[in-house]
């Protein structure tokens, strides 16, 4: 099965290449936890979920820490993913800790994955609505809706996603491209997608059980944030050096 072998060779990509992984993530992500535990300390409230979904209850100095932290953790991420797609598919180690700063790229890769997402909520929205109507009267109908609609979400963004690597080498690809370059490929792309996710969300089950949302926590949360942010840019690499590239997966 395609989809399982290209889990399996971003897995790779992480455990053979650990060393330059750590050179690329490791400083700007440290930088992303350190903040976040120095906000928990400094702002005890944020800590509290319903404080920080009910941004009116938090201070104006904790609101601020909250928001420079979610942008910081953005910015962390483009400049990653941006520097590993590079890594892997140029061969462009890094020369320090510090990784390249692709200004240009990092905003190519931001634009492009917001078009995305929006395209991808037109697509579940096209989905839910007439699909809801339909299952109105049946029981379970409204968990049905919501399956369906999160495999939809997740087909059309992998089949969009692979312009997302080009972008980051330099290649020009439209989505029109991404699409085309991906025909053919929904089951492996679904199958692809469940496995990143389904790893992702396993990894959050010990903090999900302790229940506590301490230092130890962020730190956890941090590290596994790591985790899902460079399994979810090899998938994307492995998926773009396969299906435009022609590498082997194995």
């Amino acid at each position: 099965m395609l989809g399982w072998k290209l889990f399996v060779r971003a897995l790779t990509l992480l455990l053979d290449n650990l060393g330059d992984a750590l050179r690329v993530s490791a400083l700007p992500y440290g930088a992303v936890i350190v903040l976040s535990v120095w906000v928990a300390g400094a702002y005890p409230s944020t800590l509290d979920p319903q404080s920080v979904t009910d941004g009116m209850t938090l201070s104006g100095g904790a609101a601020g820490a909250t928001l420079l932290t979610v942008v910081l953790n953005l910015v962390v991420s483009l400049w990653v993913a941006v520097a590993w797609h590079r890594y892997v598919l140029l061969s462009e180690r890094p020369a320090g800790w510090v990784p390249p700063v692709n200004g240009g790229a990092m905003l190519g890769y931001l634009g492009r994955s917001l078009l995305i997402g929006l395209l991808v909520g037109v697509a579940i929205v096209g989905i839910s609505i007439p699909l809801g109507f339909l299952t109105l009267a049946l029981p379970g109908g409204t968990l049905l809706v919501g399956a369906v609609s999160l495999f939809i979400g997740m087909i059309v963004f992998y089949r969009l996603a692979v312009v997302l690597p080009a972008g980051a080498i330099g290649r020009k690809m439209t989505l029109g491209e991404g699409m085309e370059a991906t025909k053919g490929h929904t089951e492996t792309v679904l199958v692809l997608a469940l496995l990143t996710v389904g790893f992702s969300l396993l990894l959050q089950v010990p903090a999900m059980l302790d229940g506590t949302v301490g230092m130890i926590s962020i730190v956890y949360q941090g590290v596994v944030g790591w985790i899902g942010l460079m399994l979810g840019v090899s998938t994307l690499t492995a998926l773009y050096g396969h299906v435009v590239e022609g590498r082997p997966v194995e």
